[in-house]
Protein backbone atom coordinates (compact mmCIF):
# COMPACT_ATOMS: atom_id res chain seq x y z
CA UNK A 1 0.00 0.00 0.00
CA UNK A 2 2.75 2.52 0.73
CA UNK A 3 4.44 1.88 -2.44
CA UNK A 4 0.88 3.04 -4.15
CA UNK A 5 1.08 6.22 -1.90
CA UNK A 6 -1.48 5.06 0.35
CA UNK A 7 -0.50 5.48 4.19
CA UNK A 8 -0.55 3.13 6.39
CA UNK A 9 -0.47 2.56 10.41
CA UNK A 10 3.08 0.74 9.75
CA UNK A 11 4.40 2.80 7.39
CA UNK A 12 3.46 5.67 9.97
CA UNK A 13 5.45 3.42 12.49
CA UNK A 14 8.27 3.25 10.70
CA UNK A 15 8.71 6.87 9.48
CA UNK A 16 8.73 7.79 13.13
CA UNK A 17 11.17 4.97 14.18
CA UNK A 18 13.83 6.52 11.26
CA UNK A 19 13.07 9.84 12.79
CA UNK A 20 13.89 9.18 16.35
CA UNK A 21 17.14 7.01 15.16
CA UNK A 22 18.26 10.10 13.60
CA UNK A 23 17.80 12.27 16.38
CA UNK A 24 19.25 9.99 18.66
CA UNK A 25 22.23 9.85 16.36
CA UNK A 26 22.26 14.06 16.07
CA UNK A 27 21.93 13.69 20.24
CA UNK A 28 25.43 11.25 19.99
CA UNK A 29 27.27 13.65 17.67
CA UNK A 30 26.00 16.22 19.52
CA UNK A 31 27.06 15.31 22.85
CA UNK A 32 30.52 13.84 21.19
CA UNK A 33 31.38 17.71 20.16
CA UNK A 34 30.26 19.01 23.72
CA UNK A 35 32.69 16.69 25.29
CA UNK A 36 35.40 17.04 22.89
CA UNK A 37 34.70 21.29 23.58
CA UNK A 38 34.79 20.65 27.29
CA UNK A 39 38.47 18.15 27.02
CA UNK A 40 39.37 21.55 24.52
CA UNK A 41 38.35 23.56 27.35
CA UNK A 42 40.14 22.13 30.56
CA UNK A 43 43.53 21.69 28.54
CA UNK A 44 43.17 25.31 27.43
CA UNK A 45 42.50 26.89 31.18
CA UNK A 46 45.31 23.99 32.17
CA UNK A 47 47.70 26.22 29.82
CA UNK A 48 46.26 29.93 31.15
CA UNK A 49 47.01 28.33 34.92
CA UNK A 50 50.84 27.51 34.23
Amino acid sequence: MEKKGIHTERGDYNRKVMEIRGLVDLIAKTSASIEAFKSKARLLKNELSD
